[in-house]
């Protein structure tokens, strides 16, 4: 049985794998491991390797594993606890080597008139939040900002409370309010 993944956009990829010249492996996605020969299609992921999807719009890649500072409790917490307190039924908790970035999408499948699963295999995520663990056990939760000057994520609380900063700020998904946070410990402008 040939190795395989099927992303959010319902495209179901085969790893190829071919021999470089240097004598080196080189791996490819394919769509259809058909038209190739049966020896290059892989039934098992190579050692240190991994499935890798975009947030932004699903395209699957296969990477090398990328180690991670943030705890899986800490992944898991925020996965049960941003669609308690947000309204967008479409948030995405990506995993990333410092942090857990949090994605969205304004629409529902009903605002849209399509069904759930079309809705994912169409929409854009976009990064909204970003909670950064401490050395210190704090965390800390980040906006994005495309201010002038302000490019990137802005730091808008520090706290040991995980789950008291996502009550506090999921709501604010998909919200002008959010953009009434601003960068702790400095005045807003």
């Amino acid at each position: 049985m040939p190795l395989s993944y099927t992303n959010r956009r319902q495209e179901t990829y085969y790893v190829r794998a071919v021999k470089a010249k240097k004598g080196g492996t080189r791996y490819y996605l394919v769509k259809d491991f058909t038209t190739y020969p049966p020896d290059e299609i892989l039934e098992a992921m190579p050692a240190g390797y991994e499935w890798y999807e975009y947030p932004e719009d699903g395209k699957t890649a296969l990477r090398k594993i990328v180690p991670s500072t943030v705890p899986p409790a800490m992944l898991a917490q925020l996965r049960e606890l941003l669609p308690q307190h947000s309204a967008h039924p479409v948030l995405h908790c990506h995993l990333e080597p410092d942090a857990v970035t949090v994605y969205e999408y304004p629409y529902s499948a009903e605002d849209l008139g399509v069904s759930p699963d079309h809705l994912h295999r169409m929409i854009y995520l976009a990064p909204v939040l970003r909670f950064v663990p401490l050395p210190d056990g704090r965390c800390q939760v980040q906006r994005i900002c495309h201010y002038p000057g302000l490019d990137g994520w802005i730091t808008m609380e520090t706290s040991a409370d995980l789950a008291a900063l996502a009550a506090k700020f999921a709501p604010h998904i998909g919200q002008e309010s959010l953009l009434e946070f601003w960068i702790e410990g400095e005045e807003d402008f």
